[in-house]
């Protein structure tokens, strides 16, 4: 209901429905992320990757969702990364 009742743009729509079910977000959390735009803010943030990191390493560090990633082990492994899954 909440998507029903406060978006009103059917793209912005279909992208909540998406992230709710990809991240398992609570009524609350979906509530707070439609009041505060969260759509038009994802990808938005200025950043510097592209120009201080090499292609593979900007690739990686401009996909990131909070999530652990397997596949960005190899890309990471020898510049002193540790990376651990979220509680491990």
């Amino acid at each position: 209901m909440v998507l029903l009742d406060k978006v009103t743009d059917h793209e912005a729509m279909k992208w909540y429905a998406e992230r709710a079910v990809e991240h398992g977000w609570s009524r609350a959390v979906l509530t707070h992320h439609v009041a505060t735009n969260r759509h038009m803010r994802v990808g938005a943030a200025p950043n510097n990757f592209p120009a201080t990191l090499a292609p593979v390493e900007s690739d990686l560090a401009g996909r990131g969702r909070g999530r652990f990633d397997r596949s960005s082990v190899p890309a990471l492994a020898g510049h002193g990364t540790t990376i651990s899954p979220p509680g491990a």
